[in-house]
């Protein structure tokens, strides 16, 4: 543990503290707090038993669960909040203008991390990305912490962190919105909209991601597509080092995907290989750009060897187009973790035949008009279920009423046990089955791993 992490949990002893959201990134900070002897008031939505006996210490604590827990926020110097909890509360306003500090577990984390860190944000393709910088990192030898919206909490591994280690974090826009402090190497994959269901606007959802760059140090790094319009501003404005990354065109200073082989192009325009990409694992446009922006990321740390070991060798990650099972000569893929029809967008690409595919979810106010033309070619019979069911079938049918054609068969289904068997049924030998819902998963199940494992469950006792 560092001098001036170990003055900062001294200093918390004499506070009055308070946890919202007793979710899974702050149970371990709570963990680790008690373990120091400070005992913080927790907060949450729900009643649970369980918490209560595992974290109520009478005389040292106070518990407040349920519907109107947040009046109880009052009079705390410190408040942790959870990532997704929006930060203009009227309870949170009134506790800032008195005083009190409003943080979290991963603006912490940040602030006292001793070894390099690298963030990545963006609106697909981050927890790919952040897997890659990571597995690279470690391939290179380096003992490698992965954490924020992937992996495990990390405040509570601190005292452990040393300084020849490295810290990749994925960091949501939820997790973005309130950090007043940026990662040493900043990546954003692309922004496109999304979780619009909690930003007041697009706006607010484009300034979250701004806010990994935001409060870099002078000798901080930027990773950025330059493909993506607002990323690509993102690189004009920086006034740090920034490395961009882009397809189909030479860039200087740019990682470059030309001639089938993703390049280093530095300030002279000379040109150095980093990767052939037909010898890349995992299929698709965007897990080549998922590559170049993981290169640019680890380009200072890494040398091209243990950068070609992972792209050459990893097949992947959980829940993100992973192969479950051929059943009769039907293959079910599960990608769970698409919840923005861009993310489905980009799953469809990589199937060279029509699939059968089943989406829907919770409803983020988003635009499915952009994922009109792909299920007409790319899905034969398309399978609905969840809160946007209606919302994607009524983009679809737009899209053919301007453009004409023929689209998917269309089916609905309330039970999604159902939907997926019924995938099964009406499928024929040698076709490809595939959850990519393009919408959250919280209509019905904790998050994408419960829905994508709830997904493998059904397949395999077909």
């Amino acid at each position: 543990m560092t001098k001036r992490f170990n003055q900062y949990i001294n200093s918390l002893k004499d506070k009055k503290i308070a946890v919202l959201g007793m979710g899974i990134s702050n149970r371990p900070l709570v963990d680790f707090f008690m373990e120091k002897e400070i005992y913080p008031d927790l907060f949450d939505k729900n009643i649970n038993d369980e918490l209560t006996s595992q974290y109520y210490f009478p005389g040292k604590n106070n518990l407040h669960f349920g519907e109107d827990y947040m009046s109880y926020v009052k009079g705390y110097d410190v408040i942790f909040k959870t990532p997704s909890m929006r930060p203009d509360l009227p309870e949170l306003l009134d506790e800032q203008e008195r005083g009190a500090i409003i943080t979290s577990e991963m603006n912490e984390f940040l602030r006292f991390c001793p070894c390099k860190t690298f963030g990545i944000t963006g609106s697909d393709g981050k927890s790919t990305t952040t897997t890659i910088i990571a597995k690279m990192l470690e391939a290179e030898g380096y003992k490698v912490w992965l954490g924020g919206n992937l992996g495990t909490p990390l405040f509570n591994c601190l005292p452990k962190i040393k300084e020849d280690h490295m810290a990749v974090l994925e960091l949501s826009s939820f997790q973005l919105m309130t950090m007043e402090i940026s990662p040493d190497v900043a990546v954003i994959t692309n922004i496109t909209p999304n979780h619009l269901d909690i930003h007041k606007d697009y706006e607010e959802y484009i300034e979250a991601k701004r806010n990994i760059l935001r409060y870099q140090k002078a000798n901080g790094k930027a990773v950025l597509n330059l493909d993506n319009k607002l990323t690509a501003k993102f690189y004009d404005e920086y006034d740090k080092e920034a490395l961009g990354f882009c397809k189909g065109r030479s860039c200087v200073s740019c990682i470059c995907y030309i001639n089938d082989v993703v390049c280093k192009i530095d300030k002279m325009e000379k040109q150095t290989v980093l990767l052939e990409t037909n010898k890349i694992r995992l299929p698709g446009i965007h897990n080549i750009e998922n590559y170049m922006a993981a290169c640019g990321a680890v380009m200072d740390d890494v040398t091209i060897k243990s950068m070609q070991k992972v792209a050459y060798e990893f097949k992947g990650v959980e829940h993100r187009r992973e192969e479950v099972r051929t059943v009769n000569q039907r293959t079910f893929y599960n990608d769970s973790i698409a919840s923005s029809p861009t993310r489905t967008k980009a799953t469809l690409s990589t199937f060279k035949q029509k699939v059968i595919l089943i989406a829907g979810g919770k409803d983020k106010k988003n635009d499915y008009s952009i994922l009109a033309p792909d299920l007409c070619q790319k899905v034969k019979t398309l399978i609905l279920t969840g809160q946007t069911a209606q919302a994607i079938d009524d983009a679809l049918k737009e899209y053919l009423n301007k453009n004409g054609g023929k689209g998917p068969v269309i089916y609905r289904f309330d039970d999604f046990n159902e939907a997926v068997q019924f995938s099964y049924k009406i499928s024929q030998p040698g076709d490809e089955i595939l959850l990519s819902p393009a919408s959250t998963s919280f209509d019905r199940f904790k998050n994408f791993e419960e829905r994508g494992n709830r997904f493998k469950e059904i397949v395999e006792i077909l």
